[in-house]
Formats: C-alpha cells, sequence, structure tokens
C-alpha cells in the first residue's frame, strides 16, 4: 500500500513533471545544498555520515510538525522538491559510507535506486537465492518517513533503514 506522498512521487514522474525525474549523481550537491538551507542546518550537522540521519530525522519531524500546524507552507510541488532533496541525502549517505552508485537507468525518481555491490542472501517464501547487489530506493523511503511522521513508527526509522542496508541477508515479505 502506497502512502500520500509515494503516491504524489509516482503522479510527478507520471505526468511528466521535472520534479518527478530520476535524481543524477552530478545533481545531489545542489540538493544536499538545498536540504540543508531549508531545514537550516550546517554542513557540519548534516554532513552525510549515517549518525547525521538522527540529526536529520528530527529536523524533519519538526519541519513536518510546522506544516501540520500551518506556519511553513507546503504544496504538492514543494513536496516534490524536498522528497528530491530528502531522497539525494539518504541516497548519497549509502553511496560515501557503503561504496553504493545512483541509478543511471531511470528516467522517473520514483523507481531511482542506490546499488551496494554487496552480496546478500534473499529469502522470499521457501526459496533463497543470492544476489550480487543491494538496491536502496531512496525516494521511496524519504516518501514513506514523511508520511509515517505523527504515527509514532517514526522513531528510528532512518537509521533503521541505514542499518538493514549493511546486513548480508534480506528476508522479503510476501
Amino acid at each position: 500500500m502506497s502512502t500520500k506522498t509515494q503516491k504524489l512521487i509516482i503522479e510527478f514522474g507520471r505526468r511528466g513533471h521535472p520534479l518527478g525525474r530520476a535524481i543524477r549523481a552530478g545533481e545531489v550537491p545542489e540538493l544536499v545544498k538545498a536540504l540543508r538551507q531549508r531545514l537550516g542546518c550546517t554542513a557540519e550537522e548534516l554532513d552525510l555520515s549515517p549518525e547525521s540521519l538522527k540529526r536529520l530525522q528530527a529536523r524533519l519531524i519538526a519541519l513536518h510538525q510546522a506544516v501540520e500546524e500551518g506556519q511553513v507552507p507546503m504544496d504538492d510541488e514543494e513536496t516534490m522538491r524536498l522528497m528530491r532533496e530528502v531522497a539525494a541525502y539518504l541516497g548519497q549517505v549509502i553511496v560515501i559510507n557503503l561504496g553504493g552508485e545512483w541509478e543511471k537507468k531511470s528516467l522517473h525518481l520514483w523507481p531511482t535506486m542506490i546499488w551496494v555491490p554487496q552480496p546478500i542472501e534473499v529469502t522470499k517464501g521457501p526459496e533463497s537465492y543470492v544476489s550480487s547487489r543491494k538496491g536502496f530506493a531512496a525516494a521511496d523511503n524519504a516518501a514513506y518517513f514523511w508520511d509515517l511522521i505523527g504515527t509514532g513508527k517514526e522513531k528510528g526509522f532512518l537509521w533503521k533503514e541505514y542499518k538493514a542496508m549493511t546486513k548480508k541477508r534480506w528476508r522479503e515479505r510476501l
């Protein structure tokens, strides 16, 4: 089941809107810079380290609350800008710290992946196989987290998703 923001990202891509296009490695520095400015953070606070995900999460929760209280306006286009910025940050944390690489083939933001060249054993039901790489869906994680805020389930989400990328085994839910 998709969340509201996940559906928004998919729709922007489907319509061919520029904010729905895939993130390319060359635009990541500007997107990260824009995120830092949006959240009022320094490069030291959001330094692309795994630990910075905890600071990012706290800032995003505060921004979400400000949006909900009407203190910060956020229409669909502004939400998409934020999702691109957050996805770029999350993806670049994976690139820098786990040796990942940005997807080059995707045209739209939604399916854009960061691929980590690390073997992983995947179990899906009664079947298992080994894959030579793991994929991290940055926009999916950004959107899901944004919509999770306020449910009580958002605590530690970004950190947990990063840690999941370091595991050697993965069990898919059916």
